[in-house]
């Protein structure tokens, strides 16, 4: 249980550090980050 809050834990912070780094990143390197984050969301 306190491996999954976690890992969860984990998650917000990967996904809130993408958002910050795709403002900072061209729009045509976008499509790349958002299907990294949907395969992490998909393996939590």
């Amino acid at each position: 249980m306190r491996s999954t809050q976690t890992s969860r834990d984990a998650s917000c912070r990967s996904i809130s550090w993408n958002r910050r780094s795709k403002l900072a990143t061209p729009r045509r390197s976008r499509a790349p980050l958002a299907a990294d984050l949907l395969r992490e969301m998909s393996a939590d």
